[in-house]
């Protein structure tokens, strides 16, 4: 799954969205690419929307650590 952020910063996105399991990538989809609502995707799970709301968070901040370690790590140019 590729999401294409609108700064210069798509490669590294990319890449940390590609570290998730297929499990995170899926809901990630679901919620931010499809667009679906939690209440939806809690439905299709069967399970609450709290714990979709909680996973989501989750994976959120997984994301956001990844990206940030990253760009830390990068040469300035």
């Amino acid at each position: 799954m590729k999401i294409t952020p609108t700064n210069g910063y798509a490669h590294c996105w990319n890449a940390q969205v590609a570290a998730l399991s297929a499990d995170e990538q899926e809901l990630v989809g679901q919620k931010y690419l499809a667009r679906r609502s939690v209440r939806e995707i809690a439905g299709e799970l069967q399970t609450t929307e709290k714990a979709v709301e909680s996973k989501l968070s989750r994976i959120r901040r997984k994301l956001k650590d990844a990206v940030l370690a990253e760009l830390n790590h990068e040469p300035r140019t």
